[in-house]
């Protein structure tokens, strides 16, 4: 019976120290790009290296050379690439002179590497450096006119962006709480504790509001989401005292995949504004 408790022991420990080591492959869905991919004629790329990998950054720039007046920053959801926001990229109004960053996590599209919150910060740093060489500013400057753009993990990425960057506006689309509380959701207390991959949007809103008083948080959410439930999104909603800076937008039927074309004509205006 020793015996027996101390093999079952050493399973459980290893089932443990598995899950532990290899919760990336568990969090993140990399997405791959053809070689010929179509979108690439329509985005200028930029490459640069994050922890020693080579990353790509994509930018679809409007109306005239020089620095953009704006910039938007567009993070993909898990299981989707920088690339396929193009379409609707497409049609935003070309007479503006904005700039849409597109922006793969490391291991995805053609990005070297392994995704975790740690690298993916870095590589959105170096995104800024190597733009702000190619446009010729400061990435004080590219931050000051920034606003982001996220969807499920995108909106994370979105979130902590804006919160390092100083950010005034974010278009969050099905975001959660924390990654804590989603893997609870999941798989329970126990595993929940094990969590290295620490996103934490209510943290990265309360700083924002905290900090920045003009601060704008638009917010869609399907009310039949069963991955995040929208209660996620109202609970950021509520962090607002003031209800003005963070509004959430119930989407009626729709659940977390397939956000986007469902409120396309939302977002085109929320792009399209000055």
């Amino acid at each position: 019976m020793k015996v027996f408790l101390i093999v079952v022991l050493v399973i459980v420990l290893l089932a443990v120290l598995t899950i532990y080591i290899f919760q990336g492959q568990l969090i993140y869905h990399p997405q791959r790009y053809y070689s010929k991919a179509e979108a690439f004629e329509k985005v200028e790329r930029y490459s640069y290296l994050s922890s020693g990998r080579k990353q790509f950054v994509y930018v679809m720039k409007r109306a005239r050379s020089g620095p953009p007046d704006k910039v938007w920053w567009f993070f993909n959801g898990n299981a989707s690439v920088a690339l396929n926001w193009v379409e609707l990229l497409r049609a935003v109004d070309p007479e503006k002179n904005h700039a849409y960053v597109l922006f793969d996590y490391p291991g995805y599209g053609i990005n070297a590497g392994r995704a975790n919150p740690e690298r993916i910060r870095e590589s959105v740093d170096g995104a800024f450096a190597v733009l702000a060489e190619q446009w010729g500013i400061s990435e004080e400057a590219i931050a000051s006119r920034s606003s982001a753009f996220g969807h499920s993990l995108g909106s994370a990425v979105a979130l902590d962006t804006a919160n390092r960057y100083g950010m005034r506006e974010v278009i969050a689309i099905s975001p959660f709480t924390t990654m804590k509380a989603m893997a609870k959701k999941q798989f329970g207390g126990f595993l929940a504790a094990l969590l290295s991959h620490h996103y934490d949007n209510e943290r990265s809103v309360n700083e924002l509001l905290d900090r920045e008083a003009t601060v704008r948080i638009t917010i869609f959410h399907g009310d039949r989401d069963t991955l995040i439930p929208i209660a996620m999104s109202e609970a950021l909603a509520e962090m607002d005292e003031s209800g003005a800076r963070i509004k959430v937008h119930p989407v009626p039927g729709a659940g977390h995949n397939g956000m986007v074309p469902e409120i396309r004509n939302e977002l085109l205006e929320l792009l399209n504004a000055d």
